[in-house]
């Protein structure tokens, strides 16, 4: 008996996997409705993607069904289970009718039919719907049941043989997840891109792309992908599994970029300003999704994570800011250091006579050989002064102070230093002075410290004197002689005045500098005391130097010797000597604080109007 033959051919689309399932109808001699044979060919591995729900077919196309003489093939789809459909549902195919035989045994016809052949189409695949979840497997199956029976052309018994075929599949929802998202790479670093998740774990492969060309891909697996900075811009990074012809696709967002400095090293003043440092990042450089450090030095580091300023007037002159920003999710790191200034005053000496300049100069501290021209960034330098106290007047008439630039950046002089009263009596030695400078700098009020300066009115530096050059002039007639014979005694005495004289002469000496406000005073002081020396100016010094304490007293006054030679030398030197001691005399008479050098003191002041320091009780306090 031949036998009936169901031929089921599935082609998977995604694997290409071919599979054949062979469905027998045996020969039996039970009667109809006997036991039903069960067979089950799988599981077949279906590989699908949500992310292409077109792509689930399993196998379309024909299903070639041959029936011979007598049979009847019924095929129903049983037990459908799992997110499949299969359709046709029903395969029907007749076979040839039994032969007849004549009374010799002989068939009519002599030669068998040929089988019934149906070539009945179908479609199995996985509902678009109810594919599983990306990431897990679901089982699913159906089974094709024979439901025909074939005849026993002798006697015309029918006999049926079910049996089913049950076709099992597993059917897995792909799925790939990469990290991190999204991503950055920095030029001059790679970045790599992990597979954190991916499914099933064995049996596909990774491809990777770049969708812009804005980084480029230098090494891949199936479990990374590590890529370099190629150009600024945006990109995005593709990564395709692919298993059994289905392929589930998972992105990463690249932002590709730079960060750096425009400079390594900021000269900055400290001023009352803040600086953006994103303002100083290269025009090239990412501004977004930055992570900003500080660190002080010489002190503790301050956190503008949160907002990248620095707030210059925080600081003083001489902290070094090392400010480091990174891009988030990168290795890429810029650092740049911002150096910190003031402005102060360098004054080699801080006090002067009065009348004298005063030079100084304006430096930046620190000194710092990195930042050699950052005076010439002041705009609007300016030397400025204020007295310390409230002024009680000088002969100047002014303590405004003018100042003068002396070449060179920063070089300047006081033109004169004004000394001034800051006493009643006018009798203060120093005039003080606060001195400064001022500017902008980022467009902010920039400032050295205060110093003091003195301008100094002392008899160190204003001072006069009158010396007396010589008080007498000539010679007087001195007379030799000799007593008798006998006594055999030489004298000598003054026997007329001669040419020696009374003749005072005086000289001035100026300790005070050229544009002292005193100088014109302390000349015409000095000058008046030379003119009573020389007894032009009043009568004060007449009862000095008297030439009747030198002359009247030698007149006629014999001095012996041994030899006329030695009483010669004796009357010259007794007369010398009277004329010693009177300058001596005369000379006690005037020093300080003698009542006649009080009153030719006052007297000169009086003449030349001598005022605040060269007065009387500033110069003599001693004399009443």
């Amino acid at each position: 008996m031949k036998n009936l033959k169901v031929f089921v051919s599935i082609a998977l689309v995604f694997s290409s996997l071919m599979l054949s399932a062979k469905i027998n109808r045996k020969k039996s001699s039970g009667a109809p409705g006997g036991g039903t044979s069960n067979y089950s060919i799988g599981p077949f591995d279906i590989y699908v993607s949500v992310q292409q729900p077109v792509n689930t077919a399993i196998f379309t196309g024909g299903l070639p069904a041959s029936c011979d003489e007598g049979r009847v093939l019924d095929i129903n789809v049983k037990n459908l289970q799992g997110p499949i459909t299969v359709t046709p549902l029903n395969f029907h195919v007749n076979g040839p009718p039994c032969p007849t035989y004549d009374a010799h045994g002989k068939r009519t016809p002599a030669n068998p039919p040929p089988n019934t052949v149906a070539n009945l189409s179908g479609t199995i695949k996985v509902n678009a719907a109810n594919i599983p979840a990306p990431g897990t497997t679901a089982d699913a199956q159906f089974g094709l049941k024979d439901d025909g029976y074939w005849t026993k052309c002798s006697n015309g018994v029918k006999t049926q043989y079910p049996q089913v075929v049950t076709s099992l599949y597993k059917i897995h929802s792909l799925k790939l997840v990469l990290s991190p998202k999204p991503a950055s790479v920095c030029k001059g670093t790679q970045t790599i891109i992990q597979v954190a998740e991916i499914y099933p774990a064995t049996g596909g492969t990774i491809t990777w792309q770049s969708m812009s060309g804005k980084i480029a891909i230098t090494s891949s697996s199936n479990a990374k992908c590590s890529i370099d900075y190629v150009s600024s811009g945006d990109d995005v990074l593709v990564g395709t599994l692919t298993v059994g012809g289905a392929t589930y696709r998972d992105s990463v967002k690249i932002k590709c970029g730079e960060v750096a400095f425009k400079q390594a090293k900021y000269c900055e003043f400290v001023v009352d300003d803040k600086i953006d440092l994103k303002t100083l990042l290269t025009d090239k450089s990412v501004k977004t999704d930055l992570e900003w450090k500080k660190s002080k030095n010489g002190g503790a580091g301050v956190d503008i994570s949160a907002s990248p300023i620095i707030d210059l007037k925080t600081y003083a002159p001489g902290d070094v800011e090392v400010v480091t920003v990174k891009w988030k999710n990168t290795t890429c790191e810029a650092t740049a250091t911002f150096k910190l200034f003031g402005l102060a005053l360098d004054i080699p000496n801080n006090g002067v006579c009065d009348g004298a300049p005063l030079p100084f100069k304006v430096v930046v501290t620190p000194v710092d050989p990195d930042c050699p021209n950052l005076l010439a960034t002041v705009g609007g330098l300016t030397p400025k002064s204020k007295t310390t106290v409230a002024s009680l007047g000088n002969p100047a008439g002014t303590t405004v102070l003018e100042f003068e630039a002396t070449g060179g950046v920063g070089n300047y002089k006081v033109k004169i230093m004004y000394w001034y009263s800051d006493v009643a009596t006018n009798c203060n030695d120093l005039g003080r002075y606060k001195l400064w400078a001022e500017g902008t700098a980022r467009g902010k009020a920039l400032k050295t410290p205060e110093y003091n300066i003195t301008a100094d009115a002392s008899g160190a530096c204003v001072n006069g004197g009158a010396s007396v050059t010589r008080t007498f002039t000539g010679v007087p007639n001195i007379q030799p002689g000799r007593e008798a014979a006998g006594a055999r005694r030489f004298y000598c005495y003054v026997s007329a005045q001669n040419t020696f004289a009374r003749s005072p002469q005086g000289a001035t000496t100026i300790d005070c500098h050229a544009n002292s406000q005193y100088r014109t005073m302390i000349v015409a002081e000095e000058n008046y005391h030379v003119g009573q020396i020389q007894g032009t100016n009043g009568v004060l010094c007449n009862a000095l130097w008297l030439l009747a304490n030198v002359y009247n007293a030698q007149l006629n006054v014999r001095y012996y010797g041994a030899t006329q030679q030695e009483a010669i030398d004796n009357c010259t030197d007794a007369f010398w000597a009277a004329r010693d001691a009177e300058v001596a005399r005369s000379s006690a008479l005037i020093v300080y604080p003698a009542a006649l050098r009080c009153a030719v003191e006052a007297e000169a002041k009086a003449a030349v109007r001598s005022s605040h320091h060269a007065v009387m009780r500033c110069s003599y306090p001693r004399c009443p």
